[in-house]
């Protein structure tokens, strides 16, 4: 990667176990996320930062977290993260503690600026930005009105037509929109929590997800189902002033114990 152009790694929706070899919906999540891993490693020689979008964690236990941290460490790469709806927030930030990953809610490369947002209201799982994080949106868009900006946040903003998922989005959307109205350096929203490879425009801004790592769910679905065929991420290329992103699936095979 030339020194002008900057790669980032987006990860999500690990849902990771306490126990290595349990399964959730008969995926050993486990597994997949260091099949993902691995493929960043391998494909992915020089990489800037590594964001996770939420839920490392399935059940939030303190092993689920050390397994991540683990996989993550053969990255060599500062590795940010957000919470996801199935995170325990204590446990994660005491198992994150270390130099490597990062807590900051805002990553500053070059000409870019990623702000962070947590959108978790436990114990619900759908999405709720509070006044905290409203006012940090604002006075970092004010702050970095002159530079490129790209919010991520694990819930989706805007519905994506699966009504499983859309039950759990952003509630207080209008209130994201009504930030974000004001400023015209907001290049990309991007999320996780779906489960999908999904992207539109929400006022004039590009949004897109991140898949998960584990399992995706079909589009449309009113009930749950799953495919278990398909792992994957999101990799961005920053430039000056624009960027380049694409999505990596990964087929899963047949998966074997974990130890």
């Amino acid at each position: 990667m030339k020194e002008d152009k900057q790669k980032i790694i987006l990860l999500s929706d690990s849902h990771l176990l306490k126990e290595k070899n349990n399964t959730l919906y008969g995926c050993n999540t486990y597994l997949t996320f260091k099949k993902v891993v691995d493929h960043v490693y391998s494909e992915h020689k020089h990489v800037d930062a590594v964001i996770f979008m939420g839920d490392i964690s399935q059940d939030g236990s303190a092993e689920s977290y050390h397994y991540a941290q683990d996989i993550l460490n053969k990255l060599n790469a500062p590795v940010y993260f957000i919470p996801g709806n199935h995170d325990n927030k204590d446990s994660l930030y005491t198992a994150f503690n270390n130099n490597k990953v990062k807590k900051d809610k805002i990553i500053e490369i070059n000409n870019w600026v990623f702000i962070l947002l947590d959108t978790t209201i436990p114990p619900h799982d759908y999405g709720h930005l509070s006044e905290f994080e409203l006012s940090f949106l604002r006075q970092s868009l004010e702050k970095h009105k002159q530079r490129n900006i790209i919010i991520l946040m694990h819930h989706h903003p805007l519905p994506i037509n699966t009504p499983l998922i859309d039950e759990f989005i952003l509630k207080n959307k209008d209130d994201l929109l009504n930030v974000i109205s004001r400023h015209e350096r907001i290049k990309m929203i991007a999320f996780g929590h779906v489960h999908q490879v999904v992207h539109g425009i929400l006022q004039s801004t590009p949004f897109m997800s991140c898949p998960s790592t584990c399992f995706q769910f079909p589009f449309g679905i009113k009930n749950l189902m799953l495919d278990l065929s398909c792992v994957g991420y999101r990799w961005l290329i920053l430039e000056m002033d624009q960027f380049i992103t694409g999505v990596v699936n990964l087929n899963v095979e047949e998966q074997s114990d974990a130890n």
